[in-house]
């Protein structure tokens, strides 16, 4: 029987015509709560959108938040996202940001899909706000980043527990994905 699922995308415009697109994917498995993947990312992006909302029209880069479909199933929402939007459209991406799985360890990790000057901004950028970010630099197909470094976007996708086997991502994918493994752990890290 075919199926139909949708990427939900809102824009919130800037000055200018570039935008960096913060993302998450909002579907999971069938095994648990997958609070974990991707409760977490997708709970962290609309913490940022409401937070900016109110001042984005000030900045010079305008804010897409884009929650894809189907992430579990070979990336599949942001492949046709990415390869449906024009050339004009994606050169005005500066860059794509994908939370995903970003809770179960206080420990963050920036993958950053191959773009060295991008990796350095991160980990600077969090340094700025005390916060110690790691960075695994690799190009890793492993979430909706992919699709836009395969295009040539800057891409990052920002995770917990990276190389933890402890940390409570070894539950992503099994039946022991729900909320009570969600812990706050937020190091001082604030947005404002």
């Amino acid at each position: 029987m075919p199926r139909h699922t949708d990427n939900l995308i809102l824009d919130l415009p800037g000055k200018g015509p570039e935008r960096v697109v913060l993302s998450a994917h909002i579907d999971g498995h069938h095994l648990a709560e997958s609070a974990m993947d991707n409760g977490t990312g997708l709970a962290a992006v609309l913490a940022v959108a409401a937070e900016l909302a109110p001042q984005i029209a000030d900045f010079e880069c305008g804010l897409r938040i884009a929650l894809f479909s189907l992430e579990e199933w070979a990336l599949a929402g942001s492949a046709a996202y990415v390869d449906g939007i024009t050339e004009e459209e994606r050169a005005a991406i500066r860059l794509n940001l994908n939370l995903d799985s970003v809770a179960g360890s206080a420990n963050l990790t920036v993958l950053t899909s191959e773009f060295p000057e991008l990796e350095t901004w991160l980990v600077e950028r969090a340094a700025m706000h005390g916060v110690s970010l790691g960075a695994h630099r690799p190009l890793m197909a492993n979430s909706d980043h992919y699709n836009f470094a395969r295009a040539g976007v800057p891409a990052a996708r920002l995770v917990a527990g990276f190389d933890e086997p402890e940390s409570n991502l070894r539950y992503l994918l099994t039946p022991a994905d729900t909320r009570d493994k969600v812990a706050c752990h937020t190091s001082g890290l604030r947005l404002r």
